[in-house]
């Protein structure tokens, strides 16, 4: 897998080869990103423009955040995400990852 930053303020691009799970969480908490992941359950690819920050979830979510974000169904190795396009949690697993891009600046 390669992870991408993109800083559109500076126009700068950086490639990470394979990241770890937790720099992946970490840039999700702070940023947010494009995930390109294939889904275990069809095979099929999709693409999640996602975040963890807090500062970018609906206000709604505030009291139930960290109980979402640490994984309430207790799956091994998946990242729980808010989907900025459909406005709802989403989750991958991290060995599906194929792409990650950051976007500094968003």
């Amino acid at each position: 897998m390669i992870a991408i930053v993109v800083d559109k303020n500076n126009k700068e691009t950086k490639r990470i080869i394979d990241p770890s799970p937790r720099w992946i969480v970490k840039q999700l908490e702070t940023y947010t990103c494009q995930v390109l992941f294939r889904k275990k359950l069809n095979g099929q690819f999709r693409s999640l423009k996602c975040t963890r920050n807090f500062e970018k979830l609906p206000s709604k979510y505030e009291s139930l955040i960290h109980d979402v974000i640490k994984n309430p169904h207790g799956y091994k190795d998946i990242i729980p995400v808010w989907d900025i396009s459909s406005r709802e949690w989403k989750s991958f697993y991290y060995d599906s990852i194929y792409a990650f891009k950051v976007l500094l600046g968003e």
